[in-house]
């Protein structure tokens, strides 16, 4: 599913509202990310939760976004640009790989 700016931009403003941000405060709570770690948001869309989790993870820590949607990182990195987050990074990717999974026991 690709998802176009207007769409990206309509769901930031979704996430201001007061449900959204208490959802987010929830997933902050049970993730209880610490300075200095680096996380990887898969699914990262807008990177909304990336620009929540930085102040956690400051100064030291870095976050990653990867999406899909080649239109969702393109908004990502342009809001993330406005915000000014040098520990903040987007790419374009899929979680799924082809081919057999390998584990060493």
């Amino acid at each position: 599913m690709e998802f176009d700016e207007t769409f990206m931009r309509d769901l930031e403003v979704y996430r201001q509202s007061a449900f959204a941000r208490a959802k987010r405060q929830r997933y902050l709570t049970l993730l209880n990310p610490q300075p200095g770690e680096q996380i990887l948001d898969l699914g990262c869309g807008s990177g909304e939760f990336c620009r929540a989790l930085l102040p956690c993870v400051a100064p030291t820590g870095q976050i990653t976004g990867l999406d899909n949607s080649p239109g969702a990182i393109r908004l990502a990195i342009k809001l993330a640009g406005e915000e000014g987050h040098p520990n903040l990074t987007f790419e374009h990717g899929s979680v799924h790989r082809k081919g057999p999974r390998c584990c060493n026991s």
